[in-house]
């Protein structure tokens, strides 16, 4: 009777973490991007009353006799089975089609986890942070030059806020070294820029310069015997790219492409010195961004143009089960579980980072701008699930009933 009083008692215990687990299910229904539990159970190791002997030619063998002692919890599994995708049209609302987490960063430990959770927001600096204020990581920003070809390491999203860039007065331009200098001019490499009229003269002071002086030459095209052929004006929608002097802090050139302005090389030529009433002014402000589903994130300007500010990446890992939640929807442990690309037996945050996936490519899934994943739990499944596990708790319970009842019995037979 002992010995079913124990294995009764054992089993109250290990259901009691089965309903835990459904608890938590239950709880978590309307949790962004929430992975169900779901705890399996294995027998405990039997008691061996008689060991089996062999058959043989002349007599059969005897059969073995062993008795359980119970049940015990085998594993608590997260089922990472994709949600449902609902659609809240917030423009930093992003969830995940497919396979894959986002990847984001602790600013002050800089402890790295992962999620499935997109509800991310913009902080006051331009960062793509979660509620938590842990920074979403990608394909880093570089300045509105931003050149999706190049391999980057990633590293935080930043958003672009308030103006593109401001007008800029009284630049100067050597028609021998195509530098341009201006105190103070507030440009980094990779700043977009045009040319326009200086705004501070009057209109009537605009209309007597000439195009010489209104607008510059880029480039000086010249016959086999060294005659100038044709000159071509820069026009309003003409748009170069800044790279700025290592080290004279007023000193920069201007690049037709974003990779040259990256590399400072092939700088354009201005081969004439037409700088009065010049403006060189910024190609317009920011009215809005969106993140494709390849995770680019794409800056819209109120002049009509856009560029690439930046792309998030995903990771994805080879056996999910050894991630550990941490709350606040985030994952930890992510070396242990085997992240892709990733080979070496030393795993690092770094290499899981570098390692990370454009959506869509590599087995990682797409994903869906305004829009969120919502919990996997099953209310119908949980509450099957909870029916059963109850009833086998009643029955634990009432085995140890029974064997009360009997030990009771037992202890008055000496009547």
């Amino acid at each position: 009777m002992i010995r079913s009083l124990n294995t009764a008692v054992l089993g109250i215990k290990q259901f009691q973490t089965s309903l835990d687990a459904i608890g938590n299910n239950l709880a978590n229904i309307n949790t962004v991007a929430y992975k169900g539990a779901r705890v399996d159970f294995s027998d405990t190791l039997a008691q061996t009353l008689r060991a089996p002997t062999p058959d043989t030619a002349a007599a059969s063998g005897t059969a073995g006799m062993q008795l359980g002692n119970g049940v015990k919890v085998a594993s608590i599994k997260n089922e990472f089975t994709q949600g449902a995708i609902k659609q809240t049209g917030v423009r930093t609302d992003l969830a995940i089609t497919g396979e894959g987490f986002f990847l984001v960063r602790d600013p002050f430990t800089d402890q790295m986890y992962a999620t499935r959770a997109g509800d991310f927001r913009e902080d006051k600096n331009g960062y793509l942070v979660t509620n938590d204020g842990y920074r979403v990581l990608g394909k880093p920003n570089m300045a509105p030059a931003y050149d999706i070809s190049i391999k980057e390491k990633p590293g935080d999203i930043q958003l672009d806020v308030g103006l593109y860039t401001k007008d800029r007065l009284g630049v100067t331009v050597d028609a021998a070294t195509d530098i341009f200098t201006k105190t103070d001019h507030g440009y980094t490499t990779g700043t977009q820029v045009k040319f326009g009229r200086d705004s501070s003269l009057t209109p009537l002071e605009q209309s007597a310069l000439t195009a010489d002086q209104y607008l510059p030459y880029v480039t000086q095209t010249v016959d086999a015997g060294g005659n100038e052929a044709s000159k071509k004006q820069v026009t309003d929608s003409d748009v170069f790219f800044v790279a700025t002097h290592a080290t004279d802090a007023t000193k920069f050139t201007l690049h037709s492409s974003a990779a040259d302005a990256a590399a400072g090389t092939n700088a354009v030529n201005f081969n004439t010195d037409k700088t009065t009433g010049l403006t060189l002014k910024g190609g317009g402000s920011i009215s809005s961004y969106s993140v494709g589903a390849d995770g680019k994130v794409n800056m819209l300007l109120t002049d009509g143009t856009q560029y690439v500010r930046g792309q998030i990446f995903l990771q994805n890992f080879k056996n999910p089960q050894a991630l550990l939640k941490q709350g606040s929807n985030l994952y930890s442990n992510l070396a242990t579980a085997g992240p892709i690309g990733v080979t070496d037996s030393s795993v690092n945050d770094t290499m899981i980072k570098d390692n990370a996936q454009e959506p869509g490519s590599s087995g990682v899934g797409r994903i869906a701008a305004g829009a969120l994943e919502l919990s996997n739990v099953d209310m119908a499944r949980e509450f099957s699930n909870m029916i059963t596990t109850q009833r086998a708790f009643q029955a634990n319970a009432r085995m140890v009933t029974t064997s009360d009842e009997i030990l009771k019995e037992m202890m008055a037979l000496k009547r």
